[in-house]
């Protein structure tokens, strides 16, 4: 099974650096959090050895994202991508469409979401250089009891960046996200949020050891 072409596509805009090879496209975000747009989307077998010899040549962690497990990867994150249309959103939570003045506080709450806070500024000053001038750009940001509790990137492509501290945060988000792209969205699902989604494909991201061969021809 291929990657969806919305993964690659929506996470390319994020990314400060993309590299087409023979059977694998790299994407690189330096000195950010963004697993999506710090990994290679990966066509063949080829294409994963000439993804691992660009970025052991780089000297940068070697993330690849692929519909099978690869051998000898260890995994850091199992996904689901799809197509998400309207679904309950239990309790109070309330979502706001906000502009990119407010990206500083949603790259805080992602980053804290993803156990990572000390990475919120250089995440903030990233999203604001790639997404600056970006017409399709929608920042959603949910609270719940006047607290912050989830954030959401809304692009053409889909909505494959979010992070939420609290589950019933996530179907909030993307209803609204779902209402301002026509009725559904694309999105990126993990375990722990099993909301529904049709047309889905299976996508697993794993971190490998990269080796010291030559090229294939």
């Amino acid at each position: 099974m291929t990657l969806p072409p919305d993964l690659l596509a929506y996470h390319a805009r994020l990314a400060a650096l993309r590299r087409d090879l023979r059977g694998a496209t790299v994407l690189h975000a330096p000195g950010t959090p963004l697993i999506g747009a710090n990994a290679a989307y990966v066509e063949s077998d080829e294409g994963l050895l000439r993804a691992r010899l660009w970025f052991a040549g780089q000297g940068v962690p070697a993330v690849f994202a692929d519909t099978r497990a690869l051998t000898g990867a260890r995994t850091v994150l199992d996904a689901s991508v799809g197509t998400y249309a309207p679904q309950a959103a239990p309790g109070s939570v309330r979502v706001e469409q906000t502009s990119r003045l407010h990206l500083r506080a949603a790259a805080d709450l992602l980053a804290r979401v993803w156990d990572a806070p000390d990475w919120a500024d250089p995440l903030a000053a990233h999203l604001s250089r790639t997404l600056e001038g970006a017409r399709d750009f929608t920042l959603l940001l949910a609270y719940d009891a006047g607290e912050p509790c989830g954030a959401l990137l809304l692009l053409r492509e889909g909505a494959h960046v979010w992070g939420v501290t609290h589950a019933p945060a996530l179907p909030a988000l993307l209803n609204a996200a779902a209402d301002l792209n026509g009725g559904t969205v694309r999105t990126t699902l993990t375990p722990e949020h099993p909301l529904t989604l049709s047309d889905v494909t299976r996508v697993t991201y794993s971190h490998a050891d990269t080796p010291a061969s030559q090229e294939p021809t």
